[in-house]
């Protein structure tokens, strides 16, 4: 079994009936959540918007690689299209989480 950490935002409609949905599917078609952090309010980061976002971070136990998730839930990118292998620079952003944020998620 493998970890995945997933994080979930939103601030449009009703984010916190969406984070519940997503954990239901995730938790059907890819594996055990484990973990999962408080829900965090933040701003608009590198754009403008009037509404705040909701954040969480989510652990799940999976036999699934990441490519698998992905295509077992027809995520990936715009147009639904998803790589094959990420790039070399994948997850390398240079940035700590913020204000408000957490990269640590806490036990339920």
């Amino acid at each position: 079994m493998s970890k995945c950490v997933l994080l979930f935002g939103g601030n449009l409609g009703n984010v916190q009936a969406n984070f519940i949905q997503a954990e239901a599917k995730i938790a059907k078609t890819i594996g055990t959540v484990t973990q999962k952090s408080e829900i965090y309010e933040s701003e608009a980061w590198g754009f403008e918007s009037s509404d705040l976002f909701l954040n969480q971070v989510i652990v799940i136990q999976t036999k699934l690689n990441p490519i698998d998730i992905l295509k077992r839930n027809g995520w990936g990118f715009p147009g639904g299209a998803v790589v094959e292998s990420p790039p070399a620079n994948a997850g390398d952003t240079g940035s700590s989480p913020g204000p408000g944020r957490s990269h640590m998620p806490r036990s339920n």
